[in-house]
């Protein structure tokens, strides 16, 4: 999961991670994760921006990318109602 530095996330961090720990995730650290076997598996796509790691692994072993998540409505709708500051 990637979360970015943003107000909408700030705002809803907590709900967001009780709906996670209600799914029967947990939280590790960065260095655990990166000790998973998927971060040694060679990279070598090439391409255009805006894939991520799943889709470079599974083209560097041959399979077809499954393609980004699609966002929520309820994201979309609340992602809109946030006021962005002035210039």
């Amino acid at each position: 999961m990637l979360l970015h530095g943003n107000q909408l996330e700030a705002d809803h961090f907590n709900e967001l991670a009780e709906v996670i720990r209600k799914r029967g995730y947990r939280f590790i650290t960065l260095e655990d994760a990166l000790s998973d076997q998927a971060y040694s598996l060679p990279d070598t796509f090439v391409g255009e921006e805006g894939t991520g790691w799943l889709d470079h692994w599974a083209i560097t072993r041959g399979k077809p990318p499954q393609g980004a998540p699609e966002f929520p409505a309820w994201v979309i709708e609340k992602s809109r109602a946030i006021q962005k500051p002035p210039p």
